[in-house]
């Protein structure tokens, strides 16, 4: 079992995860940091200020990536979800709708063959920079952000998530081309 005071450089998934954020929650002292696959309502919530400067996540978006439109689709769902405690967490929604929706418009058809076929190659831009459908496996590829649970700061923390004066900070951008890897999917397509 995974808890805090154990979480010195360590990783945590799952249960262990949520453990150690529960302890942290509870005044548990964290050193180093905790990699955590984090879920909205158990995040910065439970962490608290006990987290900050030591979670850190690896996403395709957050709200802090910088760019005109991540920081509209954030203040836009705030304004439209005044009185929820979770964020906007996910742009795949979004981007697989978008992802659709060209697709649709260059086949100029509905058909699910056509549409399939027009989505291999397509490349759109999205808050984060551009996104593209492998043609070999269908997988959205897109660039990766590390960041850090830090307190906002209306600069490079600008929102903070979960109502909570904690934000995420990008400490690094990894283009979407640099975490391709080689496929063994060998799907069948209609």
């Amino acid at each position: 079992m995974t808890t805090a005071r154990d979480c010195e450089d360590g990783v945590a998934a799952g249960r262990s995860a949520e453990l150690a954020v529960r302890e942290a929650a509870c005044g548990g002292v964290i050193r180093g940091q905790i990699r955590a696959q984090l879920v909205p309502r158990l995040g910065a919530t439970a962490f608290g200020e006990a987290g900050a400067g030591h979670v850190k996540q690896v996403t395709t978006w957050h709200s802090n990536i910088g760019g005109k439109h991540a920081g509209e689709h954030n203040a836009a769902y705030r304004a439209r979800f005044p009185d929820v405690s979770d964020d906007l967490y996910y742009s795949a929604i979004r981007e697989s709708i978008n992802a659709l929706a060209l697709a649709i418009e260059k086949a100029k058809s509905t058909d699910p063959g056509k549409v399939a076929a027009a989505l291999e190659n397509l490349v759109f831009e999205d808050d984060s920079g551009e996104v593209y459908m492998r043609a070999d496996n269908h997988q959205l590829v897109q660039p990766l952000y590390i960041s850090t649970l830090v307190k906002a700061n209306g600069k490079n923390a600008r929102f903070d998530v979960e109502k909570t004066g904690l934000g995420f900070r990008t400490d690094a951008r990894i283009e979407g081309k640099d975490t391709v890897m080689p496929t063994t999917c060998k799907f069948q397509r209609p």
